[in-house]
């Protein structure tokens, strides 16, 4: 219960930020996460996410990225669900040369996936550290104030407790946000 509530701080904390000063984005995604869990039920699966970022520090074509992230998913067939959880908040480096950007983060992350039927219940739950590299295209800017970018990404969560890993793909679509004149991050 407490990590829901703190991953939902993680998440709404950008939200107080100066958004028109640019640096405050918005977005979701799609992800596809794999695993090596023992656990029979406990298998790859697919989840959408709700996304903040904020820009701590940018020069040049350089910045550094705080992001927020929650996964979920909840499949009901029959007599069985299956639920994932995952609150990730990586730091992200970021170098942007023109239209692109590349990223690398590390951060913390919570995960919590569970399978229930009327015969049994598995379930792993644990701290996590969220490793991350990813290719942004921003569209070029226009009159408007919205600064649009499409985020492919791979990355892994590595349980601090048993070492299992699950890596994932992602595709995310971020809207940022800029006052008006030249954007600056």
């Amino acid at each position: 219960m407490y990590a829901y509530l703190a991953s939902l701080l993680l998440f709404i904390a950008p939200l107080f930020a100066q958004s028109q000063e640019g640096r405050f984005r918005i977005g979701m995604g799609a992800h596809y996460i794999s695993n090596n869990y023992t656990q029979d039920h406990l298998y790859d699966f697919g989840a959408l996410s709700l996304n903040t970022s904020y820009t701590l520090l940018s020069e040049d074509r350089f910045s550094v990225v705080w992001e927020q992230q929650i996964l979920l998913r909840q499949k009901e067939n029959g007599g069985s669900r299956r639920s994932a959880f995952i609150a990730s908040a990586p730091l992200l480096f970021r170098y942007q040369p023109r239209r692109k950007a590349y990223y690398l983060g590390l951060g913390p992350s919570y995960l919590n996936h569970q399978y229930q039927d009327y015969a049994q219940q598995q379930k792993v739950s644990g701290l996590q550290i969220h490793a991350l590299a990813g290719l942004v295209f921003r569209k070029k800017e226009e009159a408007t104030l919205l600064l649009p970018e499409t985020h492919l990404r791979a990355g892994i969560f590595k349980d601090l407790r048993s070492g299992n890993m699950a890596p994932h793909l992602s595709l995310l679509f971020h809207i940022g946000f800029k006052k008006e004149g030249p954007a600056n991050g």
